[in-house]
């Protein structure tokens, strides 16, 4: 399976360089995770990321640790919501065709403070 970050390459990270303490892709992935564990909050997401802290260090740097509630909070109030939504439109894609269908993938529960999109809109893909 191909990196799913592949998705998000064009998402522009809005931060200004100096300050970015935490990688983008990283927080993508942290927020991603957790939503799907049943996060409902920014609170949620960071406390996921605490508690799941060592499984993600396996796969992420997290040279800074785990984003704070209020990163994850701004990160995603300053994304740009159109780039978003194209980056999770094509990883969403790239799942059901990994699944070749076998797998309904509902993500309606992804809330729209976690993933922004031009329409103020849940998104919400499936497979057959």
């Amino acid at each position: 399976m191909e990196n799913p970050l592949k998705c998000f390459a064009e998402l522009r990270d809005p931060r200004v360089e100096r300050d970015r303490e935490h990688l983008l892709e990283e927080i993508l992935v942290v927020a991603i995770a957790a939503v799907l564990s049943g996060a409902e909050s920014w609170n949620d997401i960071a406390e996921y990321g605490e508690d799941k802290r060592e499984w993600l260090k396996t796969f992420l740097s997290l040279p800074s640790g785990i984003p704070s509630h209020d990163t994850f909070s701004r990160v995603f109030a300053a994304l740009d919501p159109e780039e978003m939504e194209k980056g999770f439109g094509a990883w969403v894609s790239s799942i059901a065709m990994l699944t070749a269908g076998e797998v309904v993938a509902s993500l309606e529960r992804f809330p729209y403070w976690c993933i922004p999109t031009s329409k103020s809109r849940f998104l919400g893909f499936a497979t057959e």
